[in-house]
């Protein structure tokens, strides 16, 4: 599980606490003004290590009663309690512990972190120097012992300054830069305030980023935890810490004085948010305006409980103002009459009641608010249930309205309906309606259907009628069309002599006659006529272009001899008939047939021409050789063949004159006696570039 899943299960022995409590509830509680988790958890921290240095425990497991640590595995991840195995009453109940997690720390057994390094050591012999040069101090030692007055105490202490001024004040200043045991925190400042010595926690410009959780610890756990425990411990206790920053050096080297960022939080309460908010602000500080009382507390120099102070009394006014308008809200619920118009005004309205309840800690309105909050939440429920009424007779309404609507749509459709089929679909679907609709059958809803349901069976009745008549009038139609067809398909099984003259009266002819065959059901029949009717047309233009052209007709052969055919289709179709002249049909569809011919020829030499070219671009030597042999003599016929229908309106395609002229430079290489392998090369990058 997840930390705060972890924390909101686990119940812990506090201290200060009668009665065990959740994990969660104790960050909480510490941050219950603030609600800032850096201060709450440096106030828990602080607090452990106190009572853990004093030989006491401040919180331990609820399960197995082992003493537990609040900490983090580094800077940037968050703080959580885990057992410390080392103080466990019983290992074995320890380990068998639901919420132990097998380790102690995350940083060992070493004090502070050991990379203090060139920083540490330039500082505190610099600091030493300036001291010994201002003159106002005497005494001033760097990383002397200083011993303990109770000679029952064998202790000591080496810090890393120590210095008293001419008042007979005793300082020493701690270098901070990384992060320090909270425990060695709180003994070395016990042996100090034991001693009557004013300690200076000094840390390096860029703490706050490298080592914010020693800091914070410092900053509000060193104070806070001489306290008692409670919510407002900050608004009685000061807050300082000191940072070496580059402004307080430069202002030491400056000026012969001691000279400190005071780094001090300010509270003041958000009235947008209602939270109070805590912020970090600094100013600079002589060591003589510190505030000095080493038996009890740190020296600070900002005094900072004030803002504490206004702020938890700012919140304070704000959540008894909050009340009073709850309250007041909630009386004037009481005395009104409730009506919603939607869900969310009841949700809003209960909202008030709840947040008024939580919100209320004071005994003396606590009973008078929660009889007002039932009276409102009664109210509520009766203004609820007015509510779900209305809403659902206005639905009745709705589905009413729609079910007329929908049937008069119907019965509209079946009025202007022709066909008896649409209109009993049409009168099933009313016939569903009024099975769907059976929780709304009023009286006045049966009298609309039983209206409705006459109208259809008039119309039904009346399209009846007209049935019989029109079947009447189709039976003498479909054997009219029965005799036509069958006529009309003997004329083409007997086949025609000549080409038709007037091929757009027998195409529409042919295409009425099968549009009424599949009208009366006769598909078949009307399949059958189609591809007669195909047929015989094709054999009739076959018969023709055979008996007018038999060498074009033919396709293309390099035999065949086609200058005659292509001048006598030629002179066809350059003949011009009068408007007047009874053989112009006949001459115009000898012309129409006479030209497809004519394109049907083109094409069938276009693809001789690509087939030669798709040869000799493939072809190796000895192929190019053979190739050229035998058909230089038909391609010089088929490009004059061409050449002469383009001459007279028959074009080929671009692309064949292009792949002629390829041709041709293939047979006169090889005619030429040039290399084959040349010949080849050259074809084929010709043929890369068309």
């Amino acid at each position: 599980m997840n930390t705060i899943e972890k924390h909101n299960l686990w119940e812990l022995d506090v201290a200060d606490f009668e009665m065990p409590v959740l994990a969660s509830f104790l960050i909480e509680y510490m941050s219950s003004e603030t609600h800032d988790e850096e201060i709450a958890q440096s106030i828990l921290k602080s607090h452990i290590a106190t009572q853990s240095v004093e030989g006491m425990v401040y919180a331990k497991c609820g399960t197995c009663h082992c003493p537990v640590n609040f900490i983090a595995r580094n800077a940037t991840t968050e703080a959580h309690f885990r057992h410390i195995s080392s103080k466990a009453p019983d290992i074995d109940r320890m380990k068998m512990c639901s919420f132990y997690t097998g380790t102690e720390s995350f940083f060992g057994p070493g004090d502070i972190h050991k990379a203090e390094g060139q920083w540490h050591f330039k500082t505190k012999h610099f600091l030493a120097e300036h001291i010994r040069n201002i003159g106002d101090f005497k005494n001033v030692n760097v990383e002397k012992f200083i011993f303990s007055k109770d000679p029952a105490v064998d202790s000591r202490r080496r810090p890393d300054i120590a210095f008293e001024d001419l008042n007979g004040n005793v300082f020493v200043i701690e270098l901070i830069r990384w992060w320090m045991n909270p425990e060695v925190v709180y003994q070395r400042e016990r042996f100090f305030r034991e001693e009557g010595i004013n300690l200076i926690w000094l840390f390096a410009p860029n703490c706050e980023e490298l080592n914010a959780t020693t800091m914070n610890m410092i900053l509000y756990g060193s104070a806070s935890s001489r306290e008692g425990i409670c919510p407002d411990i900050l608004s009685r206790v000061e807050c300082n810490v000191f940072i070496l920053s580059d402004e307080a050096l430069d202002d030491m080297n400056n000026h012969k004085r001691i000279t400190f960022d005071v780094l001090y939080p300010f509270a003041y309460f958000d009235e947008i948010t209602s939270d109070i908010v805590v912020e970090k602000r600094q100013a600079l500080v002589d060591i003589n305006s510190l505030n000095l009382e080493p038996k009890n507390r740190l020296p600070f120099s900002i005094q900072t409980s004030t803002s504490f102070k206004g702020a938890i009394k700012a919140k304070t006014l704000s959540e008894r103002k909050n009340l009073s308008d709850l309250y007041r809200t909630l009386r004037h619920l009481v005395y009104k009459d409730l009506t919603f118009k939607f869900e969310s005004d009841e949700t809003d309205c209960l909202s008030i009641v709840d947040i008024a309840i939580s919100t209320c800690k004071t005994k003396k309105y606590q009973h008078q608010l929660y009889k007002y909050a039932d009276i409102v939440k009664s109210k509520v429920a009766k203004a609820k249930t007015e509510r779900v009424t209305r809403l659902r007779r206005k639905e009745v309404a709705t589905d009413i309205r729609g079910y007329r609507k929908t049937i008069r749509n119907l019965l509209s459709a079946i009025q202007t309906s022709e066909r008896e089929k649409d209109v009993l679909i049409l009168q099933d679907r009313i016939q569903n309606i009024y099975t769907r609709s059976v929780d709304y059958h009023s009286d006045p809803f049966l009298a609309f259907f039983v209206r409705v349901e006459s109208k259809v069976k008039n119309k039904l009745s009346l399209l009846q009628a007209e049935r019989d008549n029109i079947n009447s009038t189709n039976q003498r139609s479909m054997q009219n069309h029965i005799n036509e067809m069958n006529l009309f398909v003997k004329e083409l099984e007997e086949g025609f002599n000549d080409v038709v003259a007037d091929t757009g009266m027998l195409d529409m002819k042919e295409k009425r006659i099968v549009r009424d065959a599949r009208k009366y059901g006769f598909i078949e029949s009307a399949e059958h006529l189609e591809s007669l009717y195909r047929r015989v047309m094709n054999n009739t233009q076959k018969a023709y272009w055979d008996r007018e052209y038999p060498s074009l007709s033919k396709g293309w052969h390099s035999e065949f001899r086609y200058k005659p055919d292509l001048d006598k289709a030629f002179n066809l179709k350059s003949m011009q008939t009068h408007r007047r002249d009874p053989k112009r049909k006949q001459i115009e569809a000898y012309q129409k047939n006479t030209h497809a011919l004519l394109i049907n020829f083109s094409k069938k030499a276009q693809e001789y021409v690509q087939w030669v070219y798709s040869e000799m671009i493939k072809a190796d030597q000895p192929a190019l050789s053979s190739l050229v042999s035998h058909e230089q003599g038909s391609v010089n016929r088929v490009k004059g063949c061409l050449e002469y229908m383009k001459e007279n309106g028959i074009e080929a395609h671009y692309s064949i004159w292009e792949q002629l002229g390829l041709i041709k430079k293939g047979i006169n290489g090889v005619n030429s006696g040039t290399p084959l392998y040349l010949v080849i090369t050259e074809l084929n990058e010709l043929h890369q570039s068309l």
